[in-house]
């Protein structure tokens, strides 16, 4: 973004930044306007103790609808170069002041031209860069608890003004981090959790066990995946009698009452169309019911179950181990989904939406039957129709008149 104003820094102000940076100088302040198209000095204020006690000169030193850059001087911090030496390393604080009732100009020009100041000044003269939009966001408490932060890592955590939401996720974060085995500083930054490892518990083996003996007497049945406390993921108990085994459930909607409105969860749901149940209902004998249940198709459908009351750490630790969990259970019980869907709404799980989703695998699973019904070793050979001659035909000159039918 540098340069997109054209407003570069003063050479005044390159040489009064450069001077405040030594040593044996004793600037704390230094607040920087636009004015005459270039980036100036207007105010330098000396120190007069540490840079904690010094702070109260920066509300001081803004005004009211007038955005300002303020670069506020932290105190040297010491450092050991190869010859033993301890030289010091001058760090400073930027602070971009925009006004929210400043014009909108303004803003754009200052929004725009901080990295050039950045920049042209060295970047890494600043530990910290911090925006405000009002005199309550220089607070000396919120400033300090920002760049503390920064330099201490997460044993500042209690210090930072977060919200019991804001300090929920990060703390999520820092725990993802530390089980990815990466190491917890402030400027890692992970979107997600990969190759997460977890257990099975023996219940699902047993559950998908059954299942895969005898998978027509668990059509339109399901289960309920968690993850307890060790992450790993085990088996919900049935609804009604308490036994962690797949349960019977009439139609998607009737599903959706089983489901838990505080928590995620992972649903396994062996799916099966009412046309099919009918089918199999209107049959006497008992052959025929068989035939007609070996002949009805089952559709496996995964559901990641995240309702929007679920606390921030469940949301995440489910969304980032779902993947792995689709993959195990394919991998270990040979699942293979017709769909996959993501619910946050109960009233969403329908008989129709189920439907839709599945229309696709539905329609291919109905060619494939048609197909293996089709005895094609004793089909009638087609008799190929001999295709017309083509007849090619001249187009016409440019410029002869066109021959009516009549005249030809």
């Amino acid at each position: 973004m540098s340069h997109q104003t054209g407003i570069q820094v003063s050479p005044a102000l390159a040489d009064a930044f450069a001077e405040a940076g030594q040593p044996t100088s004793d600037t704390r302040l230094i607040v920087v306007r636009i004015t005459d198209a270039a980036l100036s000095s207007t105010t330098v204020v000396a120190k007069s103790s540490d840079h904690d006690s010094d702070y109260t000169v920066v509300p001081l030193a803004i005004k009211d609808q007038q955005p300002s850059y303020l670069l506020y001087r932290l105190e040297p911090v010491p450092s050991v170069d190869d010859n033993g030496d301890q030289p010091s390393d001058d760090q400073w604080l930027l602070i971009s002041y925009v006004p929210d009732d400043a014009k909108v100009r303004d803003k754009m020009i200052y929004a725009a031209t901080q990295a050039t100041l950045a920049k042209q000044l060295g970047t890494n003269k600043f530990a910290h860069t911090v925006c405000a939009r009002s005199r309550k966001d220089l607070n000396f408490d919120t400033l300090t608890a920002f760049y503390r932060y920064h330099d201490l890592g997460p044993s500042a955590e209690a210090d930072l003004p977060l919200s019991e939401r804001e300090r929920e996720l990060r703390k999520v974060k820092l725990e993802e981090t530390l089980a990815a085995g990466a190491p917890a500083t402030p400027s890692t930054r992970r979107a997600h959790v990969v190759g997460v490892q977890f257990g099975i518990s023996d219940e699902i083996h047993q559950a998908f066990a059954a299942v895969n003996e005898n998978p027509h007497a668990y059509t339109n049945h399901a289960v309920l995946l968690s993850i307890d406390g060790a992450e790993s993921v085990a088996l919900d108990t049935h609804p009604s009698n308490g036994n962690a085994t797949p349960f019977a459930v009439v139609s998607p909607e009737a599903l959706a009452k089983h489901l838990p409105t505080d928590e995620p969860r992972y649903v396994v749901y062996w799916f099966r169309p009412d046309n099919a149940t009918d089918s199999a209902s209107k049959v006497t004998s008992d052959a025929q019911l068989a035939e007609a249940e070996e002949s009805a198709t089952t559709f496996p459908v995964f559901m990641y179950w995240c309702p929007i009351a679920s606390p921030i750490k469940l949301r995440m630790l489910y969304s980032s181990m779902r993947y792995g969990v689709t993959i195990r259970l394919t991998e270990n019980f040979g699942v293979e989904y017709a769909k996959r869907l993501e619910l946050d709404d109960a009233s969403d799980l329908t008989t129709a939406y189920v439907l839709e989703e599945l229309e696709p695998a539905m329609a291919k699973a109905a060619a494939q039957n048609q197909l293996q019904g089709l005895d094609l070793t004793t089909a009638p050979a087609q008799q190929s129709r001999p295709l017309a001659k083509m007849q090619f035909k001249r187009p016409t000159a440019p410029g002869r008149p066109r021959k009516l039918p009549s005249q030809q």
